[in-house]
């Protein structure tokens, strides 16, 4: 069975390749990444080409495609690609017959024999000790299967195959059919709890991983940390609709049956967040950050609980914890104008470093395409720290013409304008005041600059706000050495 699958899927590569040549894909196709290719975006690694996720095919040049998957994307060689089995117009009569008349060249082999081991780690039966799929029939999707005749390790089979084409619903009927046939399969039921997660049905995975239990009791341990990944699963939707007392519950569950389990700390770290519980949600962000440290989104985490509590751990604590975000990505939106954000309004002088906001902030601007209104708000700020008014009032007014449908936010955008606009009439003053002095000691003696101070002292004292350039010019102190 095992040799089958290795030619079927070598076969459908080679149909790709046709003597050598660059394989000719077309826009729209399914494809995943060989794997041990890296996907790289603006030199930071966002697939390292061990995730078996799906992408399609946006673009194509003559050696390379561009592939997408929701918000990744990217380009990639042509070689290093394969199709989402089977490709569309292949067949299994087809895709054997092209494995056993098509040459391979030798050059050629170990690629394809890594894609074939890509292809037997999936189809294979997986860990469990009841698996014996190497003597089950090979079954396409598309083909039907006799039900009297079929075992459970063939609905096992399509069940794998159908839930990778992405239709989760058929992949369940399969699992359970193959429970019906023979109830101590347990790589059904491990499949089908995965299925079940990435249909985001959480009820039902926690069902099914306590059904297990129950069967494989020699297992409990595997099966805890099971049940613990389906309870924060299920409060991660919870959460997401403003359910938090019972999110809550449920990642209390997932704690209790797995104490090491970092992503439980971080979603209660959350959840405690959203219920003001600041101290509890402290707590659970240190154990989070300790389990899980190269996770982007305990550090970014940090960062935005450090400022909703008004910045009582201190903004240099604030600043290393965007910081640590930023290492692990820096692309990231939040860590990036979070990061801006305490640069720009930190009232310690000696941590606030507008220029580098400015670096943050355009760089989101950028990502975004200039849609993101808070990150063109945190530019302007940015702009203004750094003494740049005019450019503060620009991306100000820019900000504000896209907020103009939101009343709360616009009234807010036309304070932070009226600002900046004060700020630049403040900056033209300083800078005539500043090529008056100039002017002022090229060209008159010091001696002649006290007796114009002696003769202006009077208005000097009645009007606090000097008018005149003589009078400017003629005030002592503003000439001091």
């Amino acid at each position: 069975m095992k040799a089958f699958i290795k030619a079927l899927v070598v076969a459908s590569s080679w149909s790709l390749l046709a003597q050598g040549q660059i394989p000719q894909w077309q826009i729209g196709e399914k494809v995943t990444l060989m794997s041990g290719t890296p996907l790289v975006v603006n030199n930071v690694t966002v697939d390292d080409g061990k995730t078996s996720r799906n992408y399609e095919i946006v673009g194509v040049r003559d050696d390379s495609v561009q592939i997408a998957a929701g918000t990744l994307q990217g380009w990639v060689p042509s070689h290093a690609v394969i199709p989402v089995f089977p490709r569309s117009g292949e067949t299994a009569s087809t895709v054997t017959q092209t494995a056993s008349s098509t040459p391979i060249k030798s050059e050629q082999r170990a690629s394809f024999e890594k894609v074939a081991g890509i292809a037997g780690s999936f189809f294979g039966a997986g860990s469990g000790e009841s698996s014996s799929t190497d003597s089950a029939p090979a079954v396409l999707p598309e083909d039907s299967l006799d039900e009297k005749l079929a075992t459970w390790q063939a609905y096992l089979q399509r069940a794998r195959i159908r839930w990778k084409a992405g239709d989760a619903l058929s992949a369940l009927a399969d699992c359970d059919s193959a429970i019906k046939l023979e109830p101590n399969a347990e790589d059904v039921y491990q499949a089908k709890i995965s299925i079940l997660h990435e249909y985001s049905d959480h009820e039902a995975a926690i069902g099914a991983v306590e059904a297990a239990a129950k069967r494989f009791p020699k297992n409990q341990s595997k099966y805890a940390k099971l049940l613990a990944q389906g309870y924060y699963l299920r409060a991660i939707g919870f959460y997401k609709r403003d359910e938090l007392q019972k999110a809550l519950a449920d990642l209390n569950e997932s704690i209790k049956l797995d104490p090491n389990g970092g992503e439980a700390f971080f979603w209660r770290s959350t959840v405690f967040t959203s219920l003001q519980r600041f101290e509890e949600a402290r707590k659970d962000l240190v154990v989070a950050k300790r389990l899980i440290p190269g996770d982007k989104r305990v550090w970014v985490l940090g960062g935005k609980l450090s400022l909703e509590t008004g910045n009582s751990w201190g903004h240099s604590t604030v600043i290393d914890d965007f910081e640590r975000a930023l290492e692990i990505d820096p692309l990231d939106v939040e860590a990036n104008i979070g990061l801006a954000t305490v640069l720009t309004e930190t009232n310690q002088e000696i941590l606030r470093d507008g220029p580098r906001a400015i670096q943050l902030a355009t760089r989101v601007c950028k990502e975004t395409q200039w849609s993101d209104v808070t990150a063109i708000s945190v530019l302007a700020k940015a702009y203004s720290v750094s003494n740049k008014a005019d450019q503060a009032i620009r991306y100000q007014l820019l900000a504000n013409e896209r907020l103009y449908e939101d009343v709360n936010r616009s009234s807010i955008g036309a304070r932070q304008l009226e600002e900046y606009q004060k700020q630049k009439e403040r900056e033209d003053k300083e800078t005539t005041v500043s090529n008056s002095r100039y002017f002022v000691r090229k060209h008159f003696p010091l001696g002649q600059l006290r007796v114009l101070f002696e003769r202006r002292q009077y208005t000097i004292k009645n009007d606090p706000e000097p008018h005149g350039t003589l009078t400017a010019l003629a005030h002592w102190s503003f000439f001091g050495d």
